[in-house]
């Protein structure tokens, strides 16, 4: 099994790519630090894989690699990693793309219109033979489309507006939402902001994952940001849906890509917002940043603090977990502490948080509480 490229807290591919290629996708991760390009995306690992493989690491290597495939020599003893030797395109399409590699638009116009040059169907063959025989058109499948998601980014990341009319087509194409946000980025990279109106409709959905994914693209695209995110509470989101739509209607009309604003927002992070805690809300958000290992944001003093507390804060964290209309990480962050200070006795509160309306609570509070009742079977028999 092959893992993705970028691994995408909050995802923004469709399913299907679950169970293949890594994925180069050029999309910022929720509150982590984006790389100015491609090429960095790379860690050694891979670049080491593309040398076991005897391909070079400059523009006319890669190229070659898509258009010709691997040497007969190399072929004779395959190296082991990568399993997929089709991931060997992928890792490819990153370094041109962060080469900007103009010489590179006919082999990533083949693999995006679905038709890949030689080389990469050379992979794919190997691929393929290497896969059960009631698997390979699937398998085939999964691995084209996965192809064509990485070709689209390298040539949104390239720049060259003649891949426009085949980005294009592939948005249009394109039935998975999730593929299709990343797509209206690419778009927008090339001076096409057509894909601004499905972010619109995907935002209208007010679901977590994909509109908040489509309001990040949304921001990239436009430069505007009306707060939609992952831990919007659902009773909140249609009101901020709202506004997408409505800045959007007022302004489609007259409404120009600025491609260098673009490409420089889509490697910005996702900011996080940085603050001196004053009351136990902003003690919890802080608390809730479980990627701050550098402690940038003071994370673990807002813990040492909360956990001096104790029970102390107990009203408050009722307070944080019951409201509806609070941050979906904050409140199952206030579950976590208040199931921390009270163990059993946190059934009752939990308990009415089963029908909550964001599932992410409900789902929060039939763990705790599964795990209450594990607590009580290790208390009553520690053997």
């Amino acid at each position: 099994m092959l893992i993705r490229f970028l691994k995408l807290r909050a995802s923004v591919l469709p399913a299907m790519f679950a169970a293949s290629l890594i994925v180069f996708s050029g999309a910022p991760i929720q509150g982590q630090p984006m790389p100015a390009a491609a090429e960095k995306l790379l860690q050694d690992p891979e670049i080491g894989q593309l040398r076991d493989h005897g391909i070079g690491l400059d523009a006319p290597s890669l190229i070659r690699l898509l258009e010709i495939g691997l040497s007969d020599e190399v072929r004779k003893s395959m190296p082991d990693k990568p399993s997929e030797k089709s991931q060997l395109a992928v890792y490819a399409m990153a370094r041109l793309a962060s080469a900007k590699s103009e010489a590179a638009l006919p082999a990533l116009l083949g693999i995006a219109a679905m038709n890949p040059p030689a080389g990469v169907e050379s992979l794919l063959k190997y691929d393929t033979e290497q896969t059960s025989p009631e698997s390979r058109t699937e398998f085939r499948i999964r691995a084209l489309k996965l192809l064509q998601f990485n070709a689209v980014n390298a040539l949104g990341i390239i720049g060259d507006t003649a891949a426009l009319a085949v980005v294009r087509a592939v948005f249009q194409q394109e039935q998975h939402p999730a593929a299709r946000i990343q797509h209206a980025i690419s778009l927008a990279s090339l001076g096409d902001s057509g894909g601004v109106d499905f972010l619109v409709q995907v935002i209208s959905a007010e679901n977590r994952r994909e509109s908040a994914a489509a309001a990040r693209a949304f921001f990239i695209i436009t430069g505007q940001d009306f707060g939609y995110t992952e831990n919007t509470a659902a009773k909140k989101r249609g009101g901020i849906a709202a506004e997408y739509a409505n800045w959007w209607r007022q302004n489609a009309g007259n409404f120009q890509v600025d491609r260098d604003a673009v490409a420089k927002r889509r490697y910005e992070p996702t900011p996080m917002p940085s603050f001196q805690p004053r009351n136990t809300r902003d003690l919890i958000k802080l608390s809730a940043y479980y990627f701050d290992f550098k402690n940038q944001f003071r994370t673990y003093e807002a813990r040492s603090q909360i956990a001096n507390a104790g029970k102390r804060l107990n009203n408050d964290l009722l307070e944080l977990m019951n409201d509806d209309s609070e941050d979906i990480d904050v409140r199952a962050e206030a579950m976590n502490w208040y199931y921390e200070f009270n163990k059993t006795d946190a059934r009752k509160a939990l308990r009415g948080l089963r029908k909550a309306s964001d599932p992410e609570i409900a789902d929060k509070a039939n763990a705790l509480l599964e795990q209450i009742e594990i607590d009580e079977t290790n208390f009553r028999d520690p053997n």
